[in-house]
């Protein structure tokens, strides 16, 4: 939907502030804390991220609130992914957890698709198949990939953290910078090299100074049923 309103690279420009925005919803989520490293770290990456990206800004108020929400929903599908891999009660495996949710997300994008574009893809389909297009095994591809994909999210989740997950997915615009000045020949601004810099300096420094810790959950009072206050207990 954001794309729909806002170009690409001014997209990218704010979706560079999701490692800190999943830093700061970690710690009002969950019991984890950050030391003073990884909160430098993470803007330094961010604003790095954000020098490396080229092109027109074109602010849409719609189109920011849309990205806002989507970078606000996918710091806490990686929060909650990293409870349910790592928390001794509920904790599952990479596959499992790719189990439970793929038939939740096929239900609801079958419903957003049914929504949005009708019987057109599956029309399209049918019409591909009938000509002995080759669009079924892209499909297959594509999905094996997305499996692995996740897979592979997930398992970077559970060794490292949420906001390393954050940190790691915005670090490869930098890559695709680099590689298309080795590989293609493409020529690199001084913005883009003041970015790479910075984004390179903010993940060292997050790799080999960040360090977080779990704050030990208070106490229940005996008699007390968990969640229950004092304050219920004498009325």
């Amino acid at each position: 939907v954001a794309l729909n309103y806002i170009y690409p690279s001014f997209g990218q420009m704010l979706s560079a502030a999701s490692p800190f925005i999943t830093l700061a919803m970690t710690v009002s989520m969950t019991t984890t804390r950050f030391n003073t490293a990884a909160w430098i770290s993470v803007p330094v990456t961010a604003v790095g991220i954000a020098f490396c990206v080229e092109g027109e800004v074109h602010f849409n108020l719609l189109g920011v609130l849309a990205l806002l929400g989507a970078i606000v929903l996918r710091g806490a599908k990686s929060i909650i992914q990293g409870q349910l891999l790592t928390s001794p009660g509920d904790k599952l495996d990479s596959v499992a957890l790719l189990f439970y949710m793929a038939p939740v997300s096929a239900v609801l994008l079958l419903a957003a698709s049914a929504a949005t574009e009708g019987v057109e893809p599956y029309r399209r389909f049918y019409e591909s198949a009938a000509a002995g297009e080759a669009l079924a095994l892209w499909l297959v591809v594509s999905g094996l990939n997305a499996c692995f994909l996740n897979v592979a999210n997930f398992l970077v989740t559970f060794y490292t953290s949420p906001v390393a997950l954050q940190i790691l997915g915005n670090i490869k615009m930098v890559l695709a910078i680099v590689m298309s000045a080795a590989v293609l020949g493409n020529p690199v601004v001084f913005t883009q090299g003041v970015g790479c810099t910075l984004a390179i300096a903010g993940v060292a420094c997050y790799t080999f100074g960040a360090k977080s810790w779990k704050v030990p959950a208070a106490p229940v009072s005996p008699g007390l049923a968990a969640g229950e206050t004092v304050d219920k207990k004498v009325m």
